[in-house]
This record gives structure tokens, C-alpha cells and sequence, in this order.
């Protein structure tokens, strides 16, 4: 399964928190800042999460959002690499490789992270839009996301 790569739309990528079991999922509208009522949603079992647009020719469409810690660092990793390469994307969406899973080790036990590469850059296929998608809205998030500049820490907020 390593050789298995897709097109991610990041700049129409969302974060926030969910709760599996009350099907509820709260977005962030200003992922720069932390959200307000972090600490709450702790408390009532909420994990962070997101959701992140997927285009591979031979699965189509899919909407990667998961409820899993590892996955989340996971995509936290690729999404710093993005946001780093942002000289590189002139417009277009990355190209990412699933590279396999790295051994995590916790205080809760073993888990395993999937690591990603971003492979290159394309323009969007005319087979990947997204629910509600719209071009010029696209083209808004990844124009103001180029402007975003600066180190970020995997460990902090990535700022889409």
C-alpha cells in the first residue's frame, strides 16, 4: 500500500473537534487562535479532528475525517510540510504519498502514525470537486494561505 498517492486539497481543509459517540463535530472558524471553549469541549469527550478533501483516479472523491489521535498528528506533519512549501504551489494542489506508519510509542501503549510526502504539485483534475465546492472560493483560501508565512511547531495549530 505505499505506493498509493493522492491529490489533497488543503486550502479547503477544516480542523476542529469531534465527538464520535453524539455525532458532533464543532469547526474552527479562525484556526489561528485557539479555540475559546477548548477545555470545555474536553471535558464532554470531544477529540480534534479534520477534514481534509481527497482525489485519486482510481478511488475518486473521498473526504478523509477521521476521530483518531495518531491519524490526526499524522496529518499535522504533512499539512506543516505544506504550509512550509508554499514558495512551491503557484495555485495547485499537492501531490502526497503515503510513505507506510511510524511506531509511536505512549504511555497508553503502541500506535502507529502514517507518514505522508508531498510527491509534487498539480492543477485540480476536472473530476475532483467537493461537496459545495466552488472554484473562485478555492482560489480565495489559496491565495490568502500563500500569504501565511513562519515556522509552525507539528505540535501547535496549523493555521488554514
Amino acid at each position: 500500500i505505499s505506493d498509493v498517492n493522492f491529490i489533497a486539497d488543503f486550502a479547503n481543509a477544516k480542523i476542529g473537534w469531534n465527538n464520535f459517540e453524539d455525532k458532533d463535530t464543532v469547526w474552527q472558524e479562525n484556526t489561528a487562535t485557539p479555540c475559546p471553549n477548548e477545555s470545555e469541549l474536553i471535558n464532554r469527550g470531544y477529540k480534534r479532528c479534520f477534514q481534509l478533501w481527497m482525489y485519486n483516479s482510481d478511488l475518486g472523491v473521498k473526504c478523509w475525517q477521521p476521530n483518531s489521535f495518531m491519524e490526526w498528528t499524522g496529518f499535522l506533519k504533512i499539512a506543516q510540510a505544506w504550509e512550509n512549501d508554499y514558495k512551491n504551489r503557484n495555485g495547485k494542489l499537492a501531490v502526497i504519498g503515503y510513505e507506510g506508519a511510524e511506531k509511536v510509542t505512549l504511555k497508553k501503549g503502541i500506535f502507529y502514525r502514517p507518514v505522508f510526502k508531498i510527491k509534487g504539485w498539480t492543477e485540480r483534475p476536472g473530476e475532483f470537486t467537493i461537496p459545495g465546492f466552488s472554484l473562485d472560493d478555492a482560489l480565495q483560501n489559496m491565495e490568502t494561505k500563500s500569504q501565511t508565512d513562519g515556522d509552525l511547531d507539528p505540535e501547535s495549530e496549523v493555521p488554514f
